[in-house]
């Protein structure tokens, strides 16, 4: 290899690697998750990532003597833009936009360790009041 060529992975992977290391989960932008991190592929600009995140508190319902319960859904805590010229997000300062002022919390301190990693400026944003949660890909079909 060259000294002249550098090989480096894509921002999106960086923090996906990131996100997953730190116990979240990658999703696309509207909230379905990636079910196999290695092919996590966002969209050709690199734009965002969302973020899932399993509440340890929330337990699926179950019923019928526990043979039937339904599927466990991940909080979709909000999404990371990287380059969004809509969100005013470029290379050097992200925004994250979240979802419910109950996570507000645990989304700036994940942006403030994520600001120190990946040294950028990251502006939180609240675009939502209420929590949303993870979405299935089968609800997209119906």
């Amino acid at each position: 290899m060259s000294e002249n060529v550098t090989i480096q992975d894509a921002l999106s992977i960086r923090v996906t690697k990131w996100l997953i290391e730190k116990g979240f989960k990658p999703a696309f932008a509207i909230g379905i998750a990636v079910d196999n991190p290695s092919e996590y592929q966002i969209d050709a600009l690199e734009r965002s990532i969302g973020i899932l995140w399993k509440d340890p508190n929330i337990q699926p319902k179950k019923w019928f003597f526990n043979l039937l319960k339904e599927k466990f859904r991940h909080q979709f805590l909000g999404v990371i833009c990287f380059n969004d010229g809509q969100n005013r997000a470029n290379e050097r300062e992200w925004v994250i936009k979240t979802y419910g002022r109950n996570r507000l919390e645990m989304v700036s301190k994940l942006a403030d360790e994520m600001a120190a990693t990946f040294k950028v400026r990251i502006i939180v944003r609240l675009v939502q009041e209420v929590p949303k949660l993870e979405v299935f890909q089968s609800e997209l079909l119906d």
